[in-house]
């Protein structure tokens, strides 16, 4: 994950911003079913975030990235 926060840094600073601060999270979930008072399914997935804050001429944007395949287009 801190290789993709520092991936999108460095994509944004080389665009022209002049502030960047990447906050990179993980979130696990889980879900669990029951039926007639037995586990019936058990599903479990890691979701990854990226808060992303930059600042340009004095201007301030904040956006979450959700998947970090797609930071180059939310970042242009």
């Amino acid at each position: 994950m801190e290789g993709k926060a520092e991936e999108i840094m460095e994509y944004a600073l080389s665009l022209g911003a002049d502030d960047v601060v990447v906050n990179a999270y993980e979130e696990r979930n889980r879900q669990i079913r029951f039926s007639n008072n037995r586990m019936d399914i058990f599903n479990g997935w890691i979701e990854r975030h990226y808060v992303l804050f930059l600042a340009k001429q004095k201007r301030v944007v904040a956006t979450t990235i959700e998947s970090g395949d797609v930071y180059k287009e939310i970042v242009e």
